[in-house]
C-alpha cells in the first residue's frame, strides 16, 4: 500500500469514528499503534476515547494527522493560447489529479524566428490553480506555446503545442527629426529581440551599419557619421522577421 492510499484510508477511519479514535476494551486495533503512551480523554462504555487532535502512527511508519490529507498532485491539460492585443497573450488550461506523482511544470514559448523553446516561467501550484497566465509578447509573427512537466526521475511530458499569430498592425520604422544632420531618434518596429540597422545611400552602398542587443531602448538615439547632404535609406532587420525601410534626409 503506497503512502497516499494509506493516508486516505487512515483519514477515512478517523471520520468513521465520528471524530474520535482510541482503544476498545484496552486493546489497540491491530492496524494502528498509539504514538503516545498516555492519551488524555475519557472512558465511555469500556472505550478509551482521545480527541482528534492526537496523532497516530500506523505499522508502516506513516504519520496520520487529524487534519485533511495533503493536496493531490496536479496535472495540466487542455492548454489554450489567445492573443488579446499586440502585446499580450493569454494562456489558459484545465487541471486534473495526477495519478503518476508530482510534476514540476514550466510554461515554454518559441517564436517563429527561433529554433528552440525557451522558458517563459515556472508554474507553482498556486498559479496552476488560477488556470490562467498573461504573457507579455509583442512578437509580430507566430508564437508557439506548450507546458512541460518534469517528473522526479527527470522524465518529461508535454502538452499539445498552441500557436498564436499577431495580426495587429506592426509599428512603423520612423526617423526624426527630418531633415537631420548627424543625431537622430529612431522609432523601431520591435526592440524585444536582437536587430540590425543599416544606412545606405542612393546608390545602395552601405555607409553605416550596427547591430543591437535585445531589449534596446525604443525610440533609439543614434549618431550617424558625417555624411554629405542627401536622401538615405535606413534598413531594419531582426532574424527571420520581415525587414522594413525608412527614409532619412540629411541636411546641411
Amino acid at each position: 500500500m503506497n503512502l497516499r492510499t494509506t493516508r486516505l484510508l487512515c483519514y477515512a477511519l478517523l471520520l468513521a469514528y465520528g471524530g474520535y479514535t482510541g482503544t476498545a476494551n484496552g486493546q489497540t486495533p491491530s492496524a494502528f499503534a498509539v504514538k503516545y503512551s498516555s492519551v488524555s480523554g475519557y472512558a465511555v462504555g469500556g472505550y478509551s476515547i482521545a480527541p482528534l487532535s492526537e496523532t497516530f502512527e500506523n505499522a508502516s511508519g506513516c504519520m496520520v494527522a487529524a487534519e485533511a490529507p495533503p493536496p493531490f498532485p496536479l496535472r495540466i491539460t487542455a492548454l489554450e493560447a489567445t492573443r488579446d492585443n499586440a502585446t499580450t497573450v493569454t494562456l489558459s488550461w484545465e487541471i486534473e489529479e495526477s495519478d503518476s506523482g508530482e510534476y514540476r511544470w514550466t510554461l515554454e514559448r518559441r517564436l517563429d524566428v527561433e529554433a528552440v523553446f525557451t522558458t517563459v516561467r515556472e508554474l507553482p501550484r498556486a498559479l496552476i490553480l488560477q488556470r490562467e497566465y498573461l504573457d507579455p509578447n509583442a512578437h509580430f509573427g507566430t508564437s508557439y506555446y506548450r507546458v512541460r512537466g518534469e517528473a522526479a526521475d527527470g522524465a518529461n511530458i508535454y502538452s499539445r503545442i498552441r500557436a498564436v499569430d499577431n495580426e495587429f498592425r506592426r509599428p512603423e520604422l520612423r526617423v526624426f527629426p527630418t531633415p537631420t544632420r548627424r543625431a537622430a531618434s529612431v522609432q523601431l518596429p520591435d526592440a524585444d529581440h536582437p536587430f540590425a540597422l543599416r544606412l545606405s545611400d542612393h546608390f545602395g552602398r552601405t555607409v553605416w551599419a550596427r547591430r543591437f542587443p535585445a531589449a534596446s531602448a525604443n525610440p533609439l538615439r543614434l549618431t550617424f557619421p558625417d555624411l554629405p547632404p542627401g536622401v538615405y535609406l535606413l534598413h531594419w532587420s531582426s532574424g527571420a522577421a520581415p525587414g522594413t525601410v525608412a527614409r532619412v534626409v540629411v541636411g546641411y
